[in-house]
């Protein structure tokens, strides 16, 4: 090939999006050079005189069109809208699962004694638990790398899952924070990949596992887990998160994966700058699927399953069960089973002891927690994670810290780059640093097994976030401790919650919280779990009277005539300014000028305006 038609061919393959691998053939010695140049597609490779020729939109467009799957439905266009009918999807082989005979044996009295002793529940044809590393059939290289690792018996969530995802079932798994649930999936992924026959495009190597989670920091957790184990067969697998380059991701993605993790809108983002296809993906994974769509990530999950292939086996794992999950899990599983360890609602850790400790103000705040956390301090070995609700407070109580204990302390919030916030996991994880402050961007995604001490410098404000924090620690069947300071002004809207979630623990419950969880609940609370006066959203009665967020709040007798939904009412001191909502009422104080009122007024109220009689009340 001579170098003027090369370097146009160069040129116009730079003006491009994305990267593809040409074959380059030399005319005279017909040898094939393989060169990484840019041009419009990664899906297939185009022939020279196709990309000399290509320039015009038109073209283009035609080329998308033909390439990249994504047709019109309904009006749509883009990644939104995907056109399964250009796709010839191919069913694949998803049950790799051989019940060992010591399962067979297993007595039904035995299994439903460990469903009682861990609260199991199943719902669907669900295979035996296994209760040995040797009753599943893992290869030995998984087994030994297990040994190694110190992992010589399944945890109970892990008992149940493994025959289920390799048997090639839909399953939903339902189980807290810390119970194993990342090789509880990742490892059938592997054996699930290992065992798929040849690939569609075997010039490309598309993913074949999937899975998707809520935050940047969990995804790095999966990646970080499964590594050792797809080193041992040689399988690629990618991290996609937000904050990294996505050019490096992109390229990344076509040097070949077999295991893909990433978060919902970093997904999507390489989706529709076509850098990879997942149609060859046969096995997915939702992590944290209750968490994903709290963030608002379902119609972000609803276009990534338009690109999929139907006979893909899908499983999905969540602390909890609400109607969102369940709605989710029925449209995209198909004969699905379900496995809920312990309680569907979040609950904490038994093997973690909390400790509530109410102050009055932030300064209150610093003294009690140095008072509290000296004597853990000085012990090397501890770790402790500290939460805040702002990244200005992270900031700042990591510098306060730093200066009074004169200990290793470092903080990550938003603000932070990604690279800075990885060093200080690494070096938290390490130990070189014992102490780690951070907002809840890190709340689920730190994996740092022997975690001893987590404090809610700042009390979160809901329980959700507060269950998900001192989950942190007691991982793994480890004893943790949780530190939590609240304010009885300002987070009291969540004691009420706070005392129950602390009785079924088996926790100390402080008289002051008890008092103020029994004044809320008189007085009504604020909030999600408010039940009496101004209730929140999910209790809030439109057709009560006393509720004073209901619309059809217009009552005319609530005592002194009190509308609060009057738009007319102008005062809220009824003892003092007792304007009923008449607009040329000109008095504000009835008990001096009772003759300033108009007669309309007086007509109705003529109770407190009969002659001259000194005993008329008010």
């Amino acid at each position: 090939m001579d170098l003027p038609r090369m370097s146009k061919v160069l040129r116009l393959a730079r003006k491009s999006h994305g990267m593809l691998e040409l074959l380059l053939y030399e005319s005279a010695g017909k040898n094939c050079r393989r060169f990484s140049v840019s041009s419009v597609s990664q899906q297939y490779e185009r022939s020279l005189d196709d990309l000399l020729n290509f320039g015009s939109n038109d073209r283009r467009r035609r080329y998308d069109k033909q390439t990249s799957h994504r047709g019109q439905q309904e009006g749509g266009r883009g990644w939104n809208s995907f056109n399964r009918r250009s796709v010839d999807f191919q069913e694949m082989e998803k049950n790799f699962y051989l019940e060992h005979a010591d399962v067979k044996n297993i007595p039904q009295e035995e299994i439903e004694a460990f469903y009682k002793e861990h609260k199991v529940k199943v719902f669907g044809d669900v295979p035996r638990p296994v209760f040995d590393m040797e009753h599943v059939n893992f290869p030995d290289e998984i087994k030994d790398l297990l040994a190694k690792q110190g992992i010589c018996k399944p945890t109970p969530i892990q008992s149940l899952m493994w025959p289920v995802a390799l048997s090639g079932l839909d399953s939903v798994g339902i189980a807290q924070t810390g119970s194993g649930k990342t090789l509880g999936y990742m490892l059938p992924a592997i054996v699930h990949s290992m065992n798929q026959g040849p690939r569609r495009h075997e010039h490309r190597k598309h993913p074949r596992t999937l899975v998707i989670a809520p935050t940047r920091e969990l995804t790095k957790q999966i990646s970080t887990v499964s590594w050792p184990f797809c080193k041992l067969y040689r399988m690629r697998t990618l991290c996609l998160y937000g904050g990294a380059s996505k050019s490096i991701q992109e390229q990344d993605l076509l040097r070949g994966q077999d295991i893909v993790v990433a978060t919902p809108g970093r997904l999507l983002d390489l989706l529709n700058n076509y850098s990879t296809l997942l149609d060859e993906v046969s096995y997915l994974v939702l992590d944290e699927a209750d968490r994903m769509l709290d963030m608002g990530f379902e119609p972000q999950i609803k276009s990534i399953m338009n690109f999929l292939n139907p006979y893909r086996q899908t499983t999905m794992w969540s602390a909890t069960w609400p109607r969102e999950v369940e709605n989710l899990a029925l449209s995209y599983m198909s004969n699905n089973v379900q496995v809920q360890l312990g309680s569907h609602e979040l609950t904490v850790n038994q093997n973690i002891e909390q400790k509530i400790v109410p102050v009055e103000d932030e300064r209150d705040k610093l003294f009690k927690f140095v008072e509290e956390m000296k004597p853990v301090l000085n012990d090397p070995s501890n770790k402790v994670l500290i939460f805040t609700n702002t990244k200005v407070k992270a900031s700042d109580l990591a510098y306060k810290l730093k200066g009074a204990l004169r200990k290793g302390i470092t903080a990550i919030h938003g603000d932070i780059s990604q690279m800075n916030r990885e060093r200080a996991l690494r070096d938290f994880s390490k130990g070189n640093v014992p102490i780690l402050v951070a907002t809840d961007v890190a709340a689920r995604g730190i994996d740092v097994s022997d975690i001893t001490h987590v404090v809610n410098f700042d009390f979160p404000k809901d329980l959700t976030d507060y269950i998900h924090r001192v989950g942190r620690t007691g991982r793994a069947g480890k004893k943790g401790n949780a530190l939590s300071f609240i304010s009885l002004q300002e987070d009291g809207k969540v004691c009420e919650r706070l005392v129950e979630l602390l009785r079924e623990s088996n926790q100390e419950i402080p008289d002051d919280l008890l008092k103020a969880s029994m004044r809320k609940s008189y007085f009504g609370s604020s909030g999600s779990y408010r039940k009496f006066g101004s209730g929140g959203r999910k209790f809030r009665d439109p057709y009560n009277n006393e509720n004073y967020g209901g619309r059809k709040f217009r009552s005319r007798d609530n005592f002194n005539n009190e509308d609060y939904g009057d738009k007319k009412f102008r005062s809220r001191d009824t003892f003092n300014s007792e304007n009923y909502g008449e607009r040329k009422f000109r008095s504000r104080d009835t008990f001096d000028n009772e003759d300033n009122g108009e007669k309309s007024y007086k007509k109705r109220h003529h109770n407190y305006f009969q002659g001259d009689s000194e005993d008329a009340s008010y």
